[in-house]
C-alpha cells in the first residue's frame, strides 16, 4: 500500500502532514566515480541544506557514512553484516547503482558471500532529514545464521581529542542504558526498543557548540530476533540478531546535526510511531524496475543501429549494447525484483540511458553539418 500523497508542498505520509520547501519536491541519488580503490560513495540530495553521503567499502565495514557529519554513525564504517559467520566488510560490494530519482531516490549496493547474495536498498524521500533502508537475502546455500551489527561516535570522537566524559548514553521507548552505569551486551527486547537514540550527556548541542548531535536508528521490530548494545563507550557497538529464515530487515537511520538529546528525544516520542506503520507499509521496488520495458528499449536501441544519421560508431554501439541484452536475456527477463536480475536491470537502463542521450546528441550535430 502507497501511504505517500503529493499535493503543492506537502506530503502525507502515515496519516501525517509534512510541508516541504520549494526546494524540496525532489530527491536525487549521485553514485560518484571511485576517489581510492575499493571505496565508492552515493550522495542523497533530499532538498535540505545538508546530504547524507553513504560509502561502500572493504575494511571496517560494508557501509560508511560521511556525511552530513562523520560523526554520528561512522563515517569509515557503520554497518556490516554476517551470514554464516562470514562478513561482508571483508568483501567490496558488487554494484553500487542509483535506483531511482524524482519523488524518491534510491541506491541499491549488492555483495556476493557464500552463501546468499545480499542487497542494501536505501531511499530518500525530498525533505526528509534521515534515510529508510531496507537489506534483502537471497540464499545460495542453506542459511544458519545472519547478524548486522552498527557502530556510532555520538556528537564527538571524543578519544581522538583526549575529551572523555564518560558520558555516552543509548535511549529507547522502554529504558535509558547510560555509560556511566557501565554494562556490556545489555539485551534490548525488539517491540519495546525498536527505536535507539545514541548520545553523548556531555556534548550536548544545548550545552557546547562542540557536539555534532546524537544519531539514531529504527527498525522493525517483525523483521528481527534480537538487539545487544554490546558497549556504551567512545564507540557505541549494536549487534542485531535475525532469524535464518528472514529474507528483508527494515530500519531507517539519522544523523541528527544540530539537535540537542532533549529535541532528539521528543522527536522519536513524537513521531516514531508513525514513521515505523510508513517503514513497514513502504514499497521499496525502484520505478524503472517496475515499469522496466525490453522490449521498447531494444527496439529503439535497433531503430539507432540502423540509422544513418548517427554514423558507423553509434551502429557499433548499438550493435554491441543489443549483444549484451542477447547475453543477459534470462536475468533481463525474469519477472519480479530479485537481486540479480534488478541489478542486470538497472545496469541496462543507465547503459541504455547513456547510449540515447549520446546518439540524439550525434543526430543534432549530424543535422547541422547538413545545414
Amino acid at each position: 500500500m502507497n501511504t505517500r500523497k503529493w499535493c503543492a508542498g506537502w506530503v502525507m505520509a502515515a496519516g501525517i502532514c509534512f510541508i516541504l520547501p520549494a526546494a524540496a519536491q525532489n530527491a536525487r541519488v549521485v553514485v560518484k566515480k571511485p576517489t581510492s580503490p575499493g571505496v565508492q560513495e552515493a550522495v542523497f540530495l533530499l532538498g535540505l541544506k545538508d546530504s547524507y553521503t553513504l560509502s561502500g567499502m572493504k575494511g571496517d565495514a560494508s557501509l560508511g557514512m560521511p556525511g552530513p557529519v562523520a560523526t554520528g554513525w561512522y563515517c569509515y564504517g557503520f554497518f556490516n553484516f554476517t551470514v554464516n559467520g562470514q562478513e561482508a566488510k571483508a568483501l567490496d560490494p558488487t554494484s553500487m547503482i542509483e535506483a531511482e530519482q524524482g519523488q524518491r531516490a534510491i541506491m541499491d549496493a549488492v555483495w556476493r558471500l557464500d552463501a546468499a547474495q545480499v542487497r542494501v536498498r536505501t531511499l530518500g524521500l525530498p525533505g526528509r532529514d534521515f534515510l529508510f533502508c531496507e537489506m534483502t537475502v537471497e540464499p545460495l546455500q542453506e542459511i544458519k545464521s545472519i547478524e548486522m551489527t552498527m557502530i556510532c561516535y555520538p556528537a564527538k570522537f571524543t578519544g581522538f581529542y583526549g575529551q572523555r566524559e564518560q558520558a555516552r548514553f543509548v535511549q529507547t521507548p522502554s529504558r535509558l542504558v547510560r555509560e556511566a552505569d557501565p554494562r556490556t551486551n545489555v539485551a534490548m527486547t525488539p517491540q519495546e526498543d525498536w527505536w535507539l537514540l545514541y548520545g553523548d550527556e556531555f556534548f550536548d548541542v544545548a550545552k557546547t557548540r562542540e557536539s555534532e548531535g546524537p544519531c539514531a536508528m529504527l527498525i522493525l521490530p517483525e523483521d528481527i530476533s534480537g538487539i545487544t548494545v554490546r558497549s556504551v563507550g567512545y564507540d557505541v557497538t549494536t549487534a542485531v540478531s535475525v532469524a535464518p529464515t528472514t529474507r528483508r530487515i527494515r530500519m531507517a537511520f539519522w544523523k541528527m546535526k544540530d539537535r540537542t538529546n532533549v529535541a532528539a528525544a521528543d522527536y522519536f516520542r513524537s513521531n516514531g510511531e508513525a514513521i515505523r506503520k510508513e517503514l513497514a507499509a513502504l514499497d521499496f521496488t525502484p520505478g524503472p524496475v517496475t515499469s522496466f520495458d525490453l522490449a521498447g528499449m531494444t527496439a529503439q536501441i535497433e531503430a539507432i543501429g540502423t540509422s544513418t544519421a548517427v554514423g558507423a560508431e553509434f551502429q557499433k554501439k548499438a550493435a554491441d549494447l543489443l549483444a549484451s541484452i542477447k547475453a543477459g536475456a534470462a536475468e533481463l527477463t525474469a519477472p519480479g525484483d530479485g537481486i540479480s536480475a534488478t541489478e542486470a536491470k538497472l545496469k541496462l537502463q543507465g547503459a541504455y540511458s547513456s547510449f540515447i542521450a549520446e546518439a540524439r546528441l550525434a543526430e543534432i550535430l549530424a543535422s547541422l553539418d547538413k545545414d
